[in-house]
This record gives C-alpha cells, sequence and structure tokens, in this order.
C-alpha cells in the first residue's frame, strides 16, 4: 500500500503544472443512471475488481444515488446489463458491522485506488493482478469488527449453491459456487489481517466476525 501512495503524494506536492494522467481520469462516469461501472481499484485485465457494493441488484454493484455502502466486495462486472459476481464482501464496523453512510464528498478514487470516509472509519482499497488490498483505520470508540460474508451476491437472482468458510491458524480460507449469470462457477478465498484478532465467531454459514482490539 505505501509503495502505492507515496509516489503520488510526492508527485503531487513536487508538479505544479499539469496533473498526472491518473488525476485526469474519472472513474466514477457511468455509476450513475444505467451505466453500470463501478469506482473501485483493479489492474488492467486483473483477476480482482475491489469495490463498494451500494445496490446488491445493480449490475456493478454501485450506484451513485446510494447513500450507504453494505461493504466491499472482491469480484464486479463493469458496463454490462445482467448483474453477477460481488464475492466475498468485507464490511468493518465500530461495535457491530452493518452498511455504512457515506457521502461522495468522502471519496476518493483514481485507477488503481478507492477511499471512503464513514464514521469512524477510513476505508481504503488497492488490487494488485490477483489479490485485492483493504487497510481500516479506526478512530471511533468501540470494538473493531471486520466481517467477511461470503453468501453475498450483486444481483437478485444470484444462488449461492455451496458456501464455506473458516480459519486455519492466522488465515481466512473460503470457497463458494455459485449460479448466477454464468453457471456453477468456483471461486475461492485466502485473507490474512496484518493484526492479530481477539475472537472470531462463525455468525451464519458463510458468515464470519472478527474483533480486534480498540
Amino acid at each position: 500500500m505505501k509503495k502505492l501512495l507515496i509516489p503520488i503524494i510526492i508527485l503531487a506536492a513536487a508538479c505544479s503544472g499539469p496533473k498526472s494522467p491518473l488525476e485526469e481520469v474519472n472513474v466514477f462516469n457511468g455509476t450513475g443512471l444505467a451505466g453500470h461501472t463501478y469506482p473501485g481499484a483493479t489492474t488492467p485485465f486483473g483477476a480482482v475488481q475491489l469495490s463498494p457494493d451500494t445496490d446488491p441488484n445493480s449490475a456493478s454493484g454501485y450506484k451513485w444515488k446510494d447513500g450507504k455502502i453494505l461493504g466491499f466486495s472482491h469480484t464486479h462486472l463493469s458496463g454490462t446489463g445482467c448483474p453477477d459476481l460481488g464475492d466475498f464482501l468485507v464490511t468493518p464496523g465500530i461495535g457491530e458491522a452493518k452498511p455504512l453512510e457515506f457521502s461522495h464528498n468522502d471519496e476518493k478514487a483514481y485507477p488503481g485506488y478507492y477511499s471512503v470516509k464513514v464514521p469512524g472509519i477510513k476505508a481504503e482499497l488497492t488490487a494488485s493482478p490477483h489479490a485485492g488490498v483493504h487497510r481500516y483505520a479506526f478512530s471511533g470508540k468501540g470494538e473493531r469488527i471486520i466481517k467477511i460474508d461470503a453468501n453475498h451476491c450483486v444481483g437478485g437472482w444470484c444462488s449461492p449453491e455451496d458456501v464455506s468458510l473458516g480459519t486455519r491458524a492466522d488465515e481466512i480460507v473460503g470457497h463458494r459456487t455459485v449460479t448466477g449469470w454464468a453457471k456453477h462457477r468456483d471461486i475461492y478465498l485466502s485473507a490474512m489481517f496484518s493484526k492479530p484478532w481477539l475472537r472470531a465467531s462463525e455468525t451464519g454459514t458463510g458468515i464470519w466476525e472478527f474483533v480486534f482490539p480498540e
């Protein structure tokens, strides 16, 4: 994450002339009406499209008009008419993990990077060709919670057929087979936190909550 951020900060501070090519790109184009694009982080031809989900019935999972973020999932379609994907939704919370109220004034995004400030939390996302990276900075009072939901789908007719999620030492591992626009699609999860959790609990099939100290 630092290797991505530091050059951009130096460039912005050092240059008083034209904007960098990254700053010229508006990744929110097409997120309104029926554009069906997402503003999150990906790489060219990347396997991961890490982006906020505001509307599970939108083809891309994100609609500009919405005022709450359900969480951040790892796969998205852009510009299609049919909704699908939205694999492995991650939702941070303080005290509880729930939809996050946000303002577009608190969003920042350019190719390969997305951030948003919600009450008590700053969320930052970036991606490599095969992995998504989350960073959450908590400032509110209460236990820090990260929820991972392997059942979440983009598309009202998406149907998980087989879901598993659990822990192995300090790793979270998961798998699901799901039918949506694509039939019987298999996807796997391997995730690690930068800090150890206080406790972890399965709150439903394919749903885990991880609690961290203040």
